[in-house]
């Protein structure tokens, strides 16, 4: 099994001007992530538009990302659904499909118990030949899983890992006292990337990674080369952009955007997110030059 860690892209999803997908796109973006340092691509996460896509969408969009990836670097694939019987549906479809690694956020809109979510996982976890991660994003989907229940997916049902994108650290803390050594904690939260590697994750995911992935990776190689001034000033620089970024207004259409403008064609978010606002990108883009300049030297900076 190949292992969750480094800089993980949580991948746009490619859309042409009609909302649909462009598979087209896939393999140019991949390409340019993995080019920039990207340690892993996961497809059909949030900033994939999980909840805006059917599950034939989600299992034609991971088919897609392996094929582009062929190998290079470990393929995430979502499967998350309001139901356990959706999710569930999505990743025997999946099976033998050379993804690596399952993400399974929490359901969201219906507000499960602990119980719940446990058997909802396990469930999942049953019906897949590929391991497993749980996904915790509470600000999103109003459900917030327990660090003892992933802990007990871990001891009795083999949950490898877990990305915690609700940026609370003791939470993330919680989270890797209840499980093991080997269990993959991958931190969800950019501001938080470096802070959650000293407190033993094994890397981060991120969506802003779509564009400058250089800085984020950074973050990571830096940390594990022993450089921690250099990570801490990484960190800083990530913070600059991902802060300008999403200034400018509604995610995913923030990261689209500059994901068009930095690294491929993956066209608009789909609807109700709007395209933000041309002076307000002009803005985000004045404000990231310096921090641009250093980790693409030779690009240029096109405002």
């Amino acid at each position: 099994m190949k292992e969750l860690k480094g800089l993980i892209v949580a991948m746009a999803t490619p859309f042409d001007e009609n909302e649909e997908l462009d598979f087209a796109g896939v393999k140019p973006l991949c390409d340019k992530l993995i080019e920039d340092g990207a340690d892993g691509i996961f497809c059909a996460g949030s900033m994939g538009e999980c909840a805006a896509l059917t599950v034939t969408e989600r299992v034609e969009i991971a088919l897609a990302t392996v094929n582009a990836v062929a190998g290079r670097v470990p393929v995430v694939a979502g499967v998350g659904d309001v139901t356990t019987k959706a999710a569930v549906e999505a990743v025997k479809r999946l099976r033998g499909s050379g993804v690596d690694f399952i993400s399974l956020v929490m359901p969201y809109y219906l507000r499960p118990s602990q119980e719940e979510m446990y058997a909802h996982v396990a469930a999942v976890i049953a019906a897949s030949d590929i391991p497993v991660m749980a996904y915790n994003i509470p600000q999103n989907t109003g459900t917030d899983i327990s660090a003892q229940m992933l802990g007990k997916l871990y001891r009795e049902d083999g949950l490898i890992g877990a990305k915690d994108s609700s940026g609370d650290l003791a939470k993330m803390q919680a989270f890797i006292e209840a499980t093991g050594d080997d269990f993959a904690m991958i931190c969800g939260s950019d501001p938080h990337i470096l802070t959650s590697l000293t407190m033993g994750a094994k890397g981060a995911i991120s969506a802003p990674a779509n564009a400058l992935t250089r800085i984020s990776s950074a973050i990571y190689d830096l940390y594990m080369a022993g450089d921690m001034e250099g990570a801490k000033a990484a960190q800083a620089d990530w913070d600059v952009f991902t802060s300008a970024i999403a200034a400018t207004g509604s995610f995913p259409s923030t990261v689209k955007r500059a994901t068009n403008h930095f690294t491929a064609p993956v066209g608009p978010a789909r609807r109700p997110m709007l395209p933000i606002c041309d002076k307000k990108f002009a803005d985000a883009l004045d404000a990231v030059k310096d921090v641009y300049a250093k980790y693409y030297p030779t690009r240029g900076l096109t405002l």
